[in-house]
């Protein structure tokens, strides 16, 4: 009762629907790290010994984002994107493999041995608010990762007695990912919508193939730049008798993959359910009523969507033609109705229009003519060619004597006096 009392209080045109929100994660990878390439190759080059330096990596950036679709209606039927808080994380994982060889050539033999092999692993992670969509100015996430420092190298070399010269080297890895969108990709299944900025609306047309509901394929499309760089800090110092003296530190970055890419997320199924009428017979004839009278005819109303159905019905075009309730209300596979009523005030032809507006965003508004005649009974006659309506024609005698020829016995008359013609 409470959903009639509301469906007659509020104005169709003042409506605004909504179907059920969506959830949706978009999520990406990326093995940005396996295109890293470095290596020294053999140094010094032509000499029968050298010492080769070579560097591999693997890892990269992943992404998810929570997000929600949303569809509302009327004019026109549109879908948007809400984002949660905290509901984006950026990460980076990098494994980088660092190794150093020695080879030779001498007299004839030759021979590789490692002489060094070390193996760092590190990432970091970020959380986000929002879609990262253009709103006015650009937005990004940036996530930075360091590997701490690694020492890699560290000897000493006595010059002469209580002097020794001391080398080191520190080796730090960095990495870097820097994500920005540019918008989301909406396929309906016969046109593509971009959603350019967080809350943009796009627009669509429902498939009649799915009357209960709408199917959208989403793509995340963003843009990636990605850095991965490590930074050799040799130092040299001097010792004297135990104490040490730094001669020299200095810093030698090797960048190793700086890359920016635009990046397709894994394309996401989202369905939203709609309410769906079946359509009503296109028009209703009520034939010929006697004025006076009244004839009804019941209307189902019946609801093939996914979500609830909610509409109002209204006679246009004629004061005698009404409907009841005006109001309807049918949940997902059920069906409810209205009584259209015919009440003749006049022998004349009335047409009108019952118009149905609901909230199926496919068929929001459906049309059907409504025709019918009263009519009054022709009055009855006899035949003699006077009319009466119905009633008992009584005959009264002449006052004459009955022998009197020219006396008519009143049975004679009885015959013409039963004969009626009414219109069928």
């Amino acid at each position: 009762m409470r959903l009639l009392a509301l469906g007659l209080l509020l104005s169709p045109a003042a409506m605004a629907y909504e179907s059920p929100e969506q959830p949706v994660v978009f999520s990406d990878e990326v093995d940005v790290w396996s295109a890293v390439e470095f290596d020294t190759g053999p140094l010094p080059s032509g000499s029968p010994v050298t010492v080769r330096f070579y560097i591999a990596s693997d890892g990269g950036a992943y992404t998810d984002i929570e997000s929600a679709s949303l569809m509302e209606w009327p004019d026109p039927l549109s879908q948007s994107w809400a984002s949660y808080p905290s509901g984006g994380t950026l990460a980076l994982i990098t494994d980088i493999s660092l190794n150093l060889d020695l080879s030779w050539d001498i007299f004839g033999v030759s021979g590789t041995e490692p002489l060094w092999s070390e193996g760092l692993f590190f990432e970091d992670a970020m959380t986000f608010d929002g879609l990262l969509l253009p709103q006015g100015n650009p937005e990004s996430a940036s996530v930075q990762a360091a590997g701490g420092s690694l020492q890699s190298f560290n000897f000493s070399q006595s010059v002469v007695t209580g002097v020794e010269v001391a080398f080191s080297m520190d080796l730090i890895p960095q990495a870097q990912a820097d994500l920005a969108g540019v918008r989301i990709d909406n396929t309906d299944g016969s046109a593509l919508i971009a959603t350019d900025f967080e809350g943009d609306v796009s627009i669509f047309d429902v498939p009649a193939s799915h009357p209960g509901w709408i199917e959208l394929l989403s793509t995340y499309q963003a843009q990636l730049a990605a850095t991965l760089s490590l930074v050799l800090t040799p130092a040299v110092d001097l010792c004297v008798i135990g104490q040490c003296f730094e001669l020299a530190a200095f810093d030698i970055p090797i960048d190793l993959i700086d890359t920016e890419q635009a990046r397709s997320f894994a394309p996401v199924l989202v369905n939203h359910p709609l309410p769906s009428i079946i359509p009503p017979d296109p028009s209703h004839d009520f034939g010929e009523v006697l004025v006076g009278n009244t004839l009804n005819f019941e209307l189902p109303l019946s609801n093939q969507g996914e979500m609830y159905l909610e509409g109002w019905v209204e006679v246009v075009g004629a004061e005698n033609i009404t409907v009841f309730p005006e109001y309807f209300f049918a949940q997902p596979g059920e069906t409810d109705g209205v009584v259209v009523s015919f009440a003749p005030d006049e022998a004349i032809e009335t047409t009108a229009i019952l118009r149905i507006t609901s909230n199926d965003p496919r068929q929001p508004e459906l049309e059907i003519p409504l025709r019918g005649l009263g009519f009054v009974p022709e009055p009855e006659t006899s035949d003699d060619g006077y009319s009466y309506e119905g009633r008992s024609l009584g005959v009264s005698g002449c006052g004459c004597s009955t022998s009197s020829p020219w006396s008519v016995s009143w049975l004679g008359l009885l015959p013409l006096v039963m004969v009626r013609r009414r219109r069928g």
